[in-house]
């Protein structure tokens, strides 16, 4: 069980990957790029999801795989830390940019050992990401606010009580559970259930809309992102659950 966050994370680069060959395009508004880049760059970024997504999937090869994604993602990160400094009162652009830097914090966790068993991160390094992806998370959680709206409207008419309550409620726990890692209190359980809520946006929310419209690249890029961001806090709370047996 310690090793499916990897093999998870790893299926998300994976899927980023074939994104780019097939349509040749990034994951759409999650992975900005200058209009100025050549016209093959999705091709060269989907060529670095797939070894890093196939790296990772295999011990001896996770610290050149988790470097590979790890790099990647702060790339997007970057990107959208230009869109920060355009439009710093716009919310969506600080979360924007902590969708791509959790995954970055998380393919650190893997080249570091994280992501396999019988190595152990750096109680320093584990403690710097362990916060880092607390901010994104509590961010996450305000954008529900933010954009309740359209928060409102991804969430299923189908489950009850509503679709405002799970808005809401998805966003209060995003918040609990950032607040959580950031403070080290009840910090592996809140990665465990932040880990199966994105997996239920996952499976009630990403792949229908998948299913509906296979010929879309965003929903795609949706469901790969989302894959992507479950993935990182269960590789966290793989490695928290790990450095804790250690110490006792």
């Amino acid at each position: 069980m310690n090793d499916l966050g990897r093999h998870a994370y790893g299926a998300a680069a994976l899927l980023l990957a074939a994104l780019g060959f097939a349509f040749g395009v990034t994951a759409g508004v999650w992975h900005p790029l200058p209009d100025s880049v050549p016209a093959g760059t999705p091709y060269i970024i989907a060529a670095i999801f797939l070894l890093g997504g196939a790296g990772v999937q295999w011990r001896q090869t996770a610290t050149i795989g988790g470097v590979l994604l790890a790099l990647a993602f702060l790339f997007f990160a970057g990107m959208w830390v230009t869109r920060i400094l355009l439009l710093p009162r716009v919310f969506g652009t600080w979360s924007g940019c902590g969708e791509q830097l959790v995954p970055a914090l998380a393919g650190l966790l893997v080249a570091l050992g994280g992501g396999a068993k019988g190595r152990a991160v750096d109680k320093r390094v584990l403690l710097v990401v362990r916060v880092a992806m607390g901010v994104c998370v509590v961010g996450f959680g305000v954008l529900h606010f933010d954009a309740l709206a359209q928060t409102t409207a991804m969430v299923p008419r189908w489950i009850p009580p509503g679709q405002r309550f799970w808005a809401l409620a998805t966003g209060l726990a995003d918040v609990a559970a950032g607040l959580a890692l950031i403070s080290g209190i009840l910090a592996i359980p809140a990665a465990r259930l932040l880990t199966v809520m994105f997996a239920s946006f996952g499976a009630f929310i990403w792949l229908p809309m998948l299913l509906r419209t296979p010929h879309e690249p965003t929903v795609w890029g949706g469901n790969a992102i989302n894959l992507a961001v479950t993935a990182s806090v269960w590789i966290l709370a793989d490695t928290l659950s790990r450095r804790g047996r250690r110490t006792r």
